[in-house]
């Protein structure tokens, strides 16, 4: 990340900095919570204020509970909870900045504060539902003056493990064969972060039967680890043609999009970019990590129709 933004969130200071504000925000909406609930029913005993804090809590020692408590459900559980976490506060901030504008106040404000908590649930079910999709995103790359075309499949990010598992891989696959490409190209990111999934030998052979299922005239060939799309710079000024790669998830859920733009930089974000006589596309990927939603973008495999 050569961006200023993306020195700082990389730096030593970030994580101070950003644990600091979770925990003021958190304390914030546990007690904003507890306030609506108490307005709206009377006594609440400090309950509301109680499961928020204890939600936020179990998310700032996620890492913890993981490596103690291994298995796909933890992590699931402990991924849509700093989802409802993320939105519940996001939402929560919007509305009590309008009740202070419009102005709000008593039983209306506290129960658009309730109102928040249930459409943060909701979004999070949605974004959920939508990272079981995949989606076929078409682009055609001018490299030469031949007139031939050639049709390669390009997918990245699969992070197969916590959240993606065989059945995924069989959507990618599905989605690849509709295409029909005469070539396939796996640039990076194929198992999840932890590498726990490897462990899993049940789960290896389903999701390597679902992989045999990816196939093309031209063969298909693979990167097995990193892909960053920083590399770009390198391959630009080595002369390459053609630079394919990942990595960034296109920020995998709103509003996290528009920080990893912002640390990217916009050529190196998302979709097909010139550098000089260097042509590139950055994929948002065909899987999805950390958090197991897709919201406001999607995954997906390139159809990449090449002009030699």
């Amino acid at each position: 990340m050569e961006t200023r933004f993306g020195k700082f969130i990389t730096g030593k200071y970030f994580p101070r900095l950003f644990w600091t504000f979770y925990i003021v925000l958190m304390a914030f909406l546990a007690a904003r919570t507890d306030w609506a609930f108490r307005l709206l029913l009377g006594r609440t005993l400090g309950i509301p204020f109680l499961l928020v804090a204890l939600a936020a809590v179990l998310v700032f020692f996620q890492q913890q509970i993981v490596l103690r408590l291994q298995g796909r459900a933890v992590k699931k559980g402990l991924g849509f909870l700093t989802c409802l976490l993320i939105y519940d506060l996001l939402l929560t901030l919007v509305w009590t900045l309008l009740c202070l504008v419009l102005p709000l106040a008593g039983r209306a404000s506290a129960a658009g504060t309730v109102l928040c908590a249930a459409v943060s649930a909701l979004t999070v079910l949605v974004g959920y539902l939508h990272a079981r999709s995949v989606k076929k995103t078409s682009c055609t790359i001018d490299l030469g003056t031949a007139g031939t075309e050639y049709k390669i499949a390009l997918i990245s990010d699969i992070h197969l493990g916590a959240f993606v598992d065989a059945r995924h891989i069989g959507r990618i696959a599905q989605k690849i064969q509709e295409i029909r490409p005469e070539m396939v190209l796996v640039c990076g990111d194929i198992i999840d972060v932890d590498n726990a999934v490897l462990q899993d030998e049940k789960e290896m052979q389903e999701a390597g039967a679902a992989f045999s299922r990816i196939s093309a005239p031209d063969g298909v060939y693979a990167v097995l680890g990193n892909h960053d799309p920083q590399g770009i710079r390198e391959a630009a000024a080595a002369g390459a043609s053609l630079v394919l790669c990942g990595h960034t998830h296109r920020g995998q859920f709103f509003p996290v999009n528009f920080f990893t733009r912002w640390a990217n930089g916009r050529h190196y974000f998302y979709g097909h970019e010139s550098f000089g006589q260097t042509q590139a596309f950055i994929s948002s990927g065909a899987g999805y990590f950390q958090l197991p939603v897709r919201i406001g973008t999607s995954n997906e495999v390139v159809s990449l129709l090449l002009r030699l």
